[in-house]
């Protein structure tokens, strides 16, 4: 009995040892998996981009009664097809996996199932194309846009007009993605302000390192694109299309 007592204090021992790596180990898959996602959805963006000259709106949740199919752009109506103007007015959206040809719903949340935030500078998504799509794209000129900052408010673009902005809203909150936009079209309260800066439905974003500071965390992943970039984004050559 004490040789079984004392295999079982080893085991319960080694087991607790183990449990913080192994859920360490499940946190840094579901990041490499958010990172992918989102990679794959800048591509699609890209590729979108080349083939019609203008930026996908987001989409809205599929219980907001906007009468488009779930992962459709906003005002593209019931089929998903129509081109909306001015994105209706729609600021944050989820990413619109369908209009992209993404697959599935899966491909517009992170690691963790909680949708990804997506937003355009609407004036970006406007459909009015011509033989030269790309050229009309670069000439457009925002009354206003998207603005990206980083922790002391200092614009991370360089004077440059932000096409779209994507990002996840990490792992804090547990199953309910703080931060994250719900399939009612509401947001779950960000437990910080750097993070309620990704998730008050404003223009401007925040992009800084993660931090695990108990008085600030931040643990948002955020990408974006500057008009410039956004049509040379994994295309032949580094030099941006639009100057």
């Amino acid at each position: 009995m004490l040789e079984v007592a004392l295999a079982l204090t080893i085991m319960t021992f080694a087991l607790t040892s183990a449990l913080p790596l192994l859920q360490q180990a499940l946190q840094d898959g579901r990041r490499r998996t958010t990172e992918t996602r989102l990679q794959q959805a800048q591509n699609a963006l890209a590729t979108y981009l080349r083939q019609t000259g203008r930026l996908p709106c987001p989409a809205r949740a599929v219980s907001s009664g906007g009468g488009e199919p779930l992962g459709a752009e906003v005002g593209s109506g019931a089929l998903g097809a129509a081109i909306p103007t001015n994105c209706g007015g729609m600021g944050d959206g989820l990413l619109p996996f369908r209009t992209l040809g993404l697959a599935g719903q899966a491909s517009a949340q992170d690691g963790w199932g909680h949708w990804l935030t997506y937003r355009v500078t609407p004036r970006l998504a406007d459909g009015n194309l011509t033989t030269n799509p790309i050229t009309d794209f670069c000439g457009v000129r925002p009354s206003s846009a998207l603005s990206v900052v980083d922790q002391d408010g200092i614009s991370l673009s360089g004077g440059q007009v932000v096409a779209f902005v994507l990002l996840s809203h990490g792992e804090n909150g547990g199953d309910n993605g703080a931060g994250a936009i719900r399939l009612d079209q509401a947001r779950v309260p960000a437990p910080t302000a750097s993070e309620a800066e990704n998730s008050n439905d404003d223009a401007t974003f925040m992009a800084r390192p993660l931090s695990q500071n108990p008085d600030d965390p931040f643990d948002d992943l955020v990408v974006w694109q500057t008009q410039a970039n956004a049509v040379s984004f994994f295309g032949a050559g580094t030099t941006p299309i639009c100057r």
